[in-house]
């Protein structure tokens, strides 16, 4: 099996981290590139994104749901 890279942990304290090995927060979700989604939960059948947690590139301080 090749790219063995850790892709997710569970640490001591129960933190999860997606994207990143130390977890500071019960989820963690690290991109590796400049994407703005960063969680989808996408309609059957398609590719749009029916809900989206990340920020939108015209004010990247607010969260959008």
């Amino acid at each position: 099996m090749e790219n063995q890279a850790t892709r997710m942990v569970i640490n001591s304290s129960g933190n999860v981290g997606i994207g990143t090995t130390s977890p500071t927060s019960r989820l963690e979700i690290k991109a590796t590139s400049a994407t703005h989604q960063l969680v989808s939960i996408n309609r059957p059948a398609s590719d749009t994104a029916a809900l989206y947690l990340g920020n939108d590139s015209a004010s990247p301080a607010n969260g959008v749901i």
